[in-house]
């Protein structure tokens, strides 16, 4: 967490906070299930048989569907603690930041690193996980809320050349998505949702080279819209319309042209 966040006040510091399983996967689940675990319908013996019987069709299945859950378990966590194949992982407390924001051996402070830097809890379970090549953050980048054991993701994005870029995600302890924003070489430059806790848009709209510009919209808690209108390097302009709690017209308000 704390390599991450030296990342962050390196590079930006910006004030947004900031497994539907398809059919095809759960047959290639089984199918790895029948040919790695033992699971076959044509090879019981007698005993087996007669006790799957007892059992019936539905307990058969069952235990079926408690192997694909275990099975499908064990890839979640493993996705959430392991860096990917043939990447080299670089434990948070071998690295140093230099003065001009560069990703540095500390046993030197020289060499450049490149590989994914991570930080683990005790019990080696995932805090944070960030792509580095040529001493600059560039790639992925996942971070996790304690207790690290539940795999929690608090944010996750990209960086290219030492700066975000593409969507990145920020999310609520209940897993519910809080903001999801574009940016390019470090400022935000796209398109900007915002979420409460229970999974409702809280507000939408654009950037353009880090200010808001065109329409926006702001929602209440209950759905409903707040306020709505157009901005233009970060001010509103025309004509702005607020909402009461029930998505009733409230007020109109004229702002300068710019």
């Amino acid at each position: 967490m704390f390599f991450l966040i030296f990342i962050f006040l390196y590079y930006f510091i910006f004030n947004h906070t900031y497994f539907k399983i398809t059919l095809l996967f759960k047959k290639m689940t089984l199918i790895s299930l029948i040919l790695f675990t033992g699971i076959s319908f044509s090879t019981y013996t007698a005993e087996e048989i007669e006790k799957k019987e007892n059992t019936g069709f539905f307990g058969t299945i069952k235990e079926i569907d408690e192997k694909i859950t275990n099975f499908l378990d064990s890839i979640k966590d493993y996705k959430a603690n392991s860096v990917g194949f043939f990447e080299t992982e670089i434990p948070a407390n071998e690295v140093f930041i230099t003065s001009d924001g560069f990703i540095v051996y500390d046993k030197d402070r020289e060499s450049l690193v490149s590989g994914v830097v991570t930080e683990r809890d005790e019990q080696g379970n995932m805090i944070s996980a960030t792509k580095v090549k040529n001493g600059l953050v560039h790639g992925k980048y996942r971070e996790y809320y304690p207790p690290y054991d539940e795999h929690i993701l608090k944010r996750e994005g990209k960086f290219k050349n030492g700066a975000l870029n593409g969507k990145n995600k920020t999310y609520y302890e209940n897993g519910e998505v809080e903001s999801i924003i574009v940016f390019s070489g470090g400022i935000p430059d796209g398109t900007f949702k915002e979420y409460y806790r229970n999974g409702k848009l809280k507000s939408k709209g654009k950037y353009e080279k880090g200010k808001k510009t065109g329409k926006w919209t702001y929602y209440h808690q209950s759905g409903e819209k707040e306020s709505e209108g157009k901005y233009k390097n970060d001010e509103k302009i025309k004509v702005w319309k607020y909402f009461d709690n029930n998505g009733n017209l409230k007020d109109e308000v004229r702002h300068s042209f710019l």
